[in-house]
């Protein structure tokens, strides 16, 4: 989703909605002419269907609503590092997937702790600045999806959160940077959402991009049960 940074989750439902038509034109076809106006076929329709806005509505965790334990491991190095939990999070649009999300206001970072019945659990840091980049440092893989220009993404699959942090703090650009506090950072992912969908859906998705989606979950839960 990816996504924010999606490896943001809009990306992540992409390559949920897309995963059972390319199977069926990789199936076909060769990636020659044919194949790629067949596959940005597949790319442009997954895109149209892509809703526009999502909503953080908060749980209850005060009321036996918990975090899992896979989370809480991850939550744990960056509360040594100073960070605030801020709350648990539905997505209403995305049936299933749901956010932890954490900010240290020190160093203007928001965390995003996600969980999904399919693709997973992972995490991603957050840095927005004024000029309206941003930058994510997560564990999500790369799936071959381009980036907005200024944006920056990093891929660090199976890094500790704490590692990843002080990773991001070392390599993150300088600039002028959000101020956060709790109650901003789920008004910032949804906005963060929202930019980067109206981006992707008037640049379109290429042939390039959706092949590489393919290949990149050839392997993944996401891959081997869609479209069968």
């Amino acid at each position: 989703m990816s996504t924010n940074s999606l490896v943001l989750i809009g990306a992540l439902v992409v390559l949920l909605l897309i995963w059972p038509a390319i199977r069926r034109v990789l199936k076909l076809l060769l990636f020659r002419t044919a194949a790629r106006v067949a596959l940005k076929d597949v790319g442009n329709r997954a895109l149209a269907k892509q809703i526009d806005e999502v909503h953080l509505v908060r749980k209850d965790i005060f009321r036996g609503s918990t975090l899992d334990d896979d989370r809480e491991q991850m939550a744990k190095p960056l509360v040594e590092r100073g960070f605030s939990r801020i709350g648990l999070f539905d997505v209403p649009e995305m049936p299933g997937l749901d956010i932890f999300q954490l900010v240290n206001v020190n160093t203007n970072v928001y965390v995003n702790l996600y969980s999904h019945p399919r693709a997973g659990k992972w995490f991603e840091l957050v840095t927005r600045y004024q000029d309206g980049r941003f930058v994510a440092f997560s564990t999500q893989p790369d799936r071959g999806l381009e980036q907005r220009p200024g944006d920056v993404h990093v891929h660090a699959p199976g890094s500790d959160s704490g590692t990843l942090y002080d990773r991001m703090l070392r390599e993150r650009p300088q600039g002028a940077m959000v101020p956060l506090t709790s109650e901003e950072v789920p008004r910032l992912f949804e906005k963060g959402y929202r930019e980067l969908m109206f981006w992707r859906k008037h640049k379109g998705l290429s042939p390039e991009e959706v092949a590489k989606v393919a290949v990149s979950l050839k392997d993944h839960p996401i891959g081997k049960g869609a479209g069968e």
